[in-house]
């Protein structure tokens, strides 16, 4: 195989994931199942569970279905004319990472502080959230139960001193 053009496109998780998923399934239609050669194989099932992992956003795509062509392209459409000075290496990574919140906004666009302000940031979230849907938070009990099991934290202040 011989490379023509490097990086012609850029792809989201969303379709490399969708990729495979259909090439699996063309694999698998069919009276005669292909085979696919085993190191393909390896890969595509190793990038899949990664893909469908939790934290990754992607882990419940099959439940949910909140990732689409549909929604790529409307999330890039609502940016493009809400934020023209999002770049479009910036919305690939806001479709992928689907920041809920802006701590992790911060870290996928660059100078945010200096380009948005904080309403605008706010908007930017608000619109994923709208678009791409929200992984249910956590509870602060379970989380703090699940620190306590480890028995490797170490207790706060008030309950060392019996308040």
């Amino acid at each position: 195989m011989k490379i023509l053009e490097a990086q012609s496109a850029v792809l989201t998780n969303y379709e490399v994931y969708q990729h495979i998923v259909d090439i699996q399934q063309s694999n698998n239609a069919g009276k005669k199942k292909r085979r696919m050669p085993e190191d393909a194989f390896r890969l595509s099932k190793e990038v899949l569970d990664y893909l469908q992992t939790k934290p990754y956003p992607l882990h419940d795509q099959k439940e949910k279905q909140h990732y689409s062509q549909n929604s790529l392209e409307l999330l890039c459409e609502k940016l493009a004319e809400s934020f023209p000075d999002i770049t479009k290496g910036e919305g690939l990574a806001i479709f992928d990472v689907r920041p809920t919140n802006i701590a992790v906004l911060t870290t996928l666009i660059e100078a945010m502080d200096d380009r948005f302000t904080e309403e605008e940031q706010h908007r930017i979230v608000d619109l994923v959230i709208e678009i791409l849907g929200q992984d249910e938070p956590q509870d602060e009990e379970e989380e703090g139960e699940e620190d306590d099991e480890d028995g490797d934290a170490a207790q706060s202040v008030e309950v060392a001193n019996g308040a």
